[in-house]
């Protein structure tokens, strides 16, 4: 309770003072209902600042994802296989990055004569 009830007090007649103290109660129930909100307020805010967290990396996967990504052998573009990988296959040992699905022969044929 933030406020002093008047429990006794010569000056206030009863019905003042019964109607004080009431006014107080319903004062007290304010602030406390005014508590929990704010505390219901800042649990919101964190589960709104979580799931900004969650969309900002989801939106990052999104561009990883849809990125194209270019044949390091022809330089042609890297298609999207069947089971949703993008990212094409390892060119080693015939070079260094990501290679299509075309030119992954010669990378296995180079890594079978080797």
């Amino acid at each position: 309770m933030r406020y002093t009830k008047f429990d006794t007090d010569e000056m206030l007649s009863p019905i003042k003072l019964s109607i004080h103290n009431s006014m107080m109660d319903t004062l007290d129930k304010v602030l406390a209902e005014r508590e929990e909100m704010i505390a219901e307020r800042e649990t919101h805010i964190a589960t709104i600042e979580m799931l900004r967290r969650k969309l900002k990396l989801a939106e990052f996967d999104v561009e990883v994802l849809t990125k194209l990504e270019t044949c390091v052998i022809c330089l042609g573009e890297i298609e999207v296989q069947s089971n949703g990988w993008a990212g094409g296959h390892n060119a080693m040992p015939f070079a260094e990055g990501q290679c299509c699905d075309g030119c992954h022969g010669q990378v296995l044929a180079e890594r079978f004569r080797r």
